[in-house]
This record gives C-alpha cells, structure tokens and sequence, in this order.
C-alpha cells in the first residue's frame, strides 16, 4: 500500500543537512532560499546572500542588531515577542512581516525556523527559512478584491448602476490616472459610456469601428509607451491632448460578442507586469458577465412594461365600449370613461364637448391626485384666431403643457397639436399620459 507524504519544510531539511556538512557556510551560501542561524541565545551568527537581500541588512549588521532591526516598526514589537519566546523554550517558530529596505521598497517575508538540537538533547541554536510573500499575499488580495468585485457587480441588476459600479471597482483593484468603458454602437463606432479620470473631450468621442484596436481585441492590451505603437497611430493626436502615454485595454465578450473595453490610461511609461494584466483580464470578465445580465434584465423589464402596458389599455377599451354601450345619456357615460381612464392608461383626464355655438363644454374631469382635480377644470382646448373661435383640438399624448404667449390669468393653456375635431358637436378627450413631467401645479 503506497501513500503520500508531505515534504518536510526547508528549516527542517537544513537542520538535517547541518549533521553530514562541513560548515554552515557552504551549504547557506548555496542555499538559493533565505538562511539564518542563530545561537541558543537568538544572536544571529550566520546569514547567507538571499537573506540579506531580503532584509536588506549586511551579515555583520545582522550579527550586531539581528533581524528585528529590518522589521517596520509596526511590525517589529509583536515579531521580537514572539520570536524571543521561541529562542527562550527551544520551540519552533513562523512569522511574517514587512522588511522596508534601504531603496525604499517593502516587502513581506515569511520566517520559520525550528532548534538545533545536540546529540545530548541540548539546543545550539535556531536555524530559519526566510523567503519573500509578496507576490502571494498580493494575489491574495487582488483574488479577495475581485471577489468583492463580484458581489458589487451583480448587486443590482440595472444597467445604469453596473456601469458606474465596474469603472469604480476598477480604480480600487488598478491604479491608473484615467479609466473609460468603451462600448461599440451599432456596429459602427466605439463610444464611451461610464469614465472617470479623463477630460469631457476625450469621453466624448467617438472612434469609427474600422480604425480602433478594441475591435480585433480578444486578450489584454498592454501599450507601455502608446507614441511608440503604429497601431494607434488614429488616436495619437486624442492621447496627445490628454497627455496618456501608456494604456491597458480588455476586451469585454458581452453576450457572445467582443462588444465592450475596459481601457487604463497612464501619463507615464509604464511595465505592465503579469499580476496586473491577470487582475485587469479578471476584472474585463467579471464586467462583461455583470453588462451582460443588466442588458437582459432591461430587455425583459420593457417587455414586461410593453405587455403590462398593452393589458392595461385593451382592458380600458373593452370596458370603455361597456360602459358607452350601457347609456343613451353621452354626457353621463363620458364622464365615467374619463374616470376609467385614471390611473391605469393616464394621470390626468378630461372631456369637453363643443356646442351648437362652438363654446366647449367640460363634462367630466379625473385626476390621479384628488387635490388636483379642480385644476382639471382650468384646462380647456381653444383654437387659434384663424381657425375659429373655440374650436377644440385634441392634445397629443405625452406633450407637455405650455403657457399661451398671449394669454393672462394663473390658467396654463395646452399647445394646439393634433388634428382638429372633425365637426362641432365631436367630443374632445384630453389626457396627460405618465411621461408627462413638467405639468404645473394647480
């Protein structure tokens, strides 16, 4: 029966190794990992290249002040605590930690280390495996960001909240002066729908189809020097004006199609490494998948709008033609059609009637505010001069109500759009649909 085991870790394996070598320095200096040993009091007494790199500290600095001294002092008070009990009880012992080195640049380091034991029990010493985490902590970040980012992404399903939500969780996993989610019109030209970071000029152009790279994009585009790229040579004099020198673009797959670009602008050369353009490929996918629902989610939300819609007015008409058919008295069934009329297929409905003279005669006003239907009756339909006197028009539904350049008084007057009723006698529906937004208070 065969089975796996798991390898031992490095300070265990150059604890080993320890017993059957000369010295410690010829295997440390060999050694491509970090290496330190330590006496049984926790004074360093040897420390390879790789380490000192890492600490960015000199073997006889080490040897004066040990590893504390490389550690950020936020860091360093926990770390000496705990490495001190370790050296104290001949335990084993792991940390991490960031080391801020001479150039400036930090770095988190992971430390294990276990006892050199003598043949008699006792304790030489400690010898430690130092090795460099930041990449792997910084994937761990970006792998937590963009599962965050998902969350955000497909926390609302419409389209005018997506598109603000993928520009600002691309400023929080990618640093850039400016950012544009680009989507292809009609197949036709490229324009930007969501951006931060980039002047009102630059957002508002539009870049034919046949001349923008995004349209033979299917992985990342990295341009680390965009004056150095013929293939961008249409959009050279844009970059120019807005001072970009460097991009980072992905393809958006939305619904099947390469039909979106999530584009990073920088005003300085930059080095794309692999970390980053993985994170922006992420993120492009993420995007494209949240775009994509809120797209179907509007498509279905207007049919369903377009369905409710056509329901509610078949469902007006056929108890309309009840309602008509019920009375020979028109006046009375014309008033209860306006009535039927509110809420369902309008806000705001009223009936006049011309006389024998011409003069209009309101038979029947419904609003869906109750306190409102009294400025129902200040509404009545006039023709102009040259037309007749009062005679009625039928208002176009959905126009907005407009005050007579002429006219005196606190009474609104609707525009005369549409086409005149046939004959004097015509009843005359007004009615004010829901798109109406700026019809004035009564």
């Amino acid at each position: 029966m065969s089975g796996h085991r798991e390898a031992p870790p490095l300070e265990r394996i150059l604890a080993g190794a320890l017993r059957s070598v000369p010295s410690i320095e010829s295997l440390g200096d060999a050694c491509p990992a970090g290496v330190l040993v330590t006496d049984a009091t926790g004074r360093c007494v040897y420390a390879n290249p790789r380490v000192q790199e890492l600490l960015g500290l000199t073997a006889a600095e080490l040897a004066r002040d040990g590893f504390a001294a490389a550690i950020e002092p936020a860091d360093r008070p926990a770390i000496e605590d705990e490495f001190a009990l370790a050296v104290a009880n001949a335990a084993e012992w792991q940390g991490e930690f960031r080391c801020k080195r001479r150039d400036g640049t930090v770095v988190t380091v992971a430390m294990r280390s276990v006892p050199l034991g003598r043949p008699d029990g006792g304790v030489t010493g400690h010898i430690a495996a130092v090795e460099d985490v930041s990449l792997r902590n910084r994937l761990y970040a970006k792998l937590t960001a963009l599962i965050e980012t998902s969350r955000i992404l497909l926390d609302t399903p419409r389209l005018g909240a997506v598109l603000p939500a993928a520009v600002q969780v691309a400023r929080t996993l990618i640093a850039a002066d400016g950012y544009a989610l680009w989507r292809l019109h009609d197949g036709a030209d490229w324009r930007v729908v969501e951006s931060n970071g980039v002047s009102p000029a630059f957002a508002a152009a539009a870049v034919p189809s046949r001349d923008s790279t995004y349209a033979h994009l299917e992985v990342p585009l990295a341009v680390n020097d965009v004056t150095a790229v013929t293939t961008l040579a249409n959009r050279q004099a844009a970059y120019a004006a807005e001072g970009v020198r460097a991009l980072l673009a992905v393809p958006l797959n939305i619904r099947g199609s390469w039909s979106g670009s999530l584009a990073f602008y920088y005003r300085s050369v930059q080095h794309f490494d692999h970390i980053r353009m993985e994170t922006a490929a992420a993120l492009g996918n993420l995007c494209a998948v949240a775009i994509s629902t809120a797209e179907l989610y509007e498509e279905q939300l207007a049919q369903r709008q377009r369905l409710e819609r056509a329901h509610r007015q078949s469902t007006f008409l056929a108890r309309a033609g009840v309602i008509l058919g019920s009375s020979l008295d028109y006046e009375a069934t014309l008033r209860d059609v306006a009535a039927l009329a509110v809420p369902d297929v309008a806000d705001w409905c009223a009936v006049d009637i011309a006389d024998d003279e011409g003069h209009l005669k309101r038979l029947g006003t419904a609003h869906i505010d109750p306190a409102k239907v009294e400025f129902g009756g200040y509404v009545f339909l006039t023709g102009e001069p040259s037309v007749g006197p009062q005679r009625p028009f039928p208002l176009r539904v959905g126009r907005r109500l407009e005050r007579h350049p002429g006219q005196s008084g606190d009474r609104p007057r609707p525009p005369l759009t549409g086409d005149p009723c046939t004959k004097v006698g015509d009843p005359c529906i007004a009615v004010l649909a829901p798109t109406i937004t700026t019809c004035p208070s009564g």
